[in-house]
């Protein structure tokens, strides 16, 4: 169903390999978030690395206030994963439909 239809609903057919797309994007991001919780735990990314990326997001969007905890980290490893990780997740998928 279409969320942004209040008034009048709209259904996707689903089938097999829309399930199988499904199932690969879930998976994936499970997977991303475990392992950047790894990466986060043991310091596999350098925390400055991680702190100077975010603190030149910010800059480039106007935020100078933002204090910089773990959680941030998590997610700019998760975002970070989740970008190279989509390229693959997109061949798969357009491969179960061929």
């Amino acid at each position: 169903m279409n969320p942004n239809s209040s008034t009048n609903p709209t259904y996707n057919k689903t089938n097999k390999n829309i399930l199988k797309g499904n199932i690969l994007i879930y998976s994936r991001n499970t997977y991303i978030e475990n392992i950047s919780k790894s990466f986060l735990i043991n310091k596999i990314i350098p925390f400055e690395y991680i702190d100077n990326q975010i603190n030149l997001d910010n800059i480039i969007k106007g935020n100078n206030t933002t204090i910089i905890n773990d959680t941030i980290r998590l997610q700019f490893i998760i975002d970070l994963l989740k970008k190279e990780c989509i390229k693959g997740t997109s061949k798969m998928i357009s491969d179960l439909s061929n």
